[in-house]
């Protein structure tokens, strides 16, 4: 036992960078491009493992606001997604990092891994709140704005989870002063936390390179548009299909040999009589394919993937918990069973 505490407590001594990212996965990504440069012995990774851009942040020091915080989350959260953030991970919950946040000597250097969403940048200034009685400059990184200006003819990153192992071992291998945050820029973004917390808002975007608070209900319409839109697109998909399976219908019956069909019916009725049953068959051969379904409905996972086109980190939970608000008062409905995001579908109700 002894043994193994000194062996800890040498592998600790060893350590002279300590990251910081804001997900166990994006954890997982630096510590692999870590070993892959040869520096993952001197290094610690930490996760501060919760999603900022929503929920309340009132008090995150003390137990009280971290039970807010919790209670909110598991209100506002379709699937229990922050009994993984809050329980299961101990070492990824608030109280936990503070702890070993503050607890980092002074000798180490401690890097935070940011981008630009809501989540990372007020998780950032988070950070910086905690740290606000260390002595030792902090290094920041802001990922988006190194892929811009190092790749500016591709997408802009929003989230430190869209970059390549590759990346990251580029920007680990570069890292220098650069990256070292002022103490003016400190101050500036530790007093930035302190208007978040006691501002009360519970939902954050990134607008125009700053963090915006804004109500519950402001993605709404943004939702309904996705929907509207993929409705759309799904009736035009019938509609073309539809057209083909008539166009092939009539090719099959050109192939038939309609006047011989007639010749053989008129000996037991007359013309009139044997135009009316093709007419009649064909007409039920229309209606065998598929009108009159309703076809309107979308994939409530198509609609909730749709959102990460606005280059924002909300969470998915977040985004189904509003479908199912808009679904309760009664401006959209739903087809299937509940439960998960790909057994049920949604429409704007008519």
């Amino acid at each position: 036992m002894d043994k193994m505490r000194t062996r800890q407590t040498e592998w600790e001594e060893q350590q002279t960078y300590v990251h910081l990212l804001f997900s166990m996965s994006d954890a997982g990504t630096m510590k692999v491009s870590l070993s892959k440069i040869g520096k993952r012995a001197e290094s610690r990774v930490y996760a501060l493992n919760d999603l900022f851009s929503q929920g309340p942040l009132w008090n995150l020091e003390e137990e009280a606001g971290r039970r807010q915080r919790m209670e909110w989350m598991l209100d506002h959260s379709v699937e229990p997604v922050c009994s993984h953030s809050y329980r299961s991970n101990h070492e990824g919950q608030i109280e936990s990092m503070i702890d070993l946040l503050q607890s980092v000597p002074e000798s180490k250097h401690i890097i935070i891994w940011h981008s630009d969403n809501a989540h990372e940048q007020v998780g950032l200034r988070f950070a910086l709140h905690v740290l606000r009685e260390r002595k030792t400059p902090v290094h920041t990184i802001n990922v988006s704005q190194y892929e811009a200006s190092y790749e500016p003819f591709l997408p802009k990153v929003y989230a430190f989870g869209q970059l390549k192992s590759e990346d990251v071992q580029g920007l680990l291998e570069s890292a220098g002063d650069e990256f070292l945050l002022q103490e003016g820029e400190r101050r500036r973004l530790e007093a930035e936390w302190k208007e978040l917390a006691e501002g009360g808002g519970t939902l954050r975007l990134w607008e125009d390179g700053r963090i915006v608070t804004v109500p519950e209900d402001s993605l709404d319409e943004r939702l309904i548009r996705i929907i509207e839109h993929l409705e759309a697109e799904k009736e035009q998909e019938q509609q073309e299909q539809e057209q083909q399976e008539q166009e092939q219908q009539e090719q099959d019956l050109e192939e038939l040999d309609v006047k011989s069909l007639l010749d053989k019916m008129q000996e037991e009725d007359d013309m009139a009589q044997g135009e009316n049953r093709v007419r009649r068959g064909l007409f039920f051969i229309g209606m065998s394919s598929g009108h009159g379904q309703n076809k309107a409905f979308v994939r409530a996972g198509r609609v909730v993937q749709e959102t990460e086109k606005w280059g924002q980190l909300i969470g998915y939970s977040y985004i189904e918990y509003r479908l199912w608000t808009l679904i309760s008062d009664g401006v959209l409905e739903f087809s299937g069973l509940p439960g998960a995001m790909y057994r049920y579908s949604v429409r704007v109700k008519k």
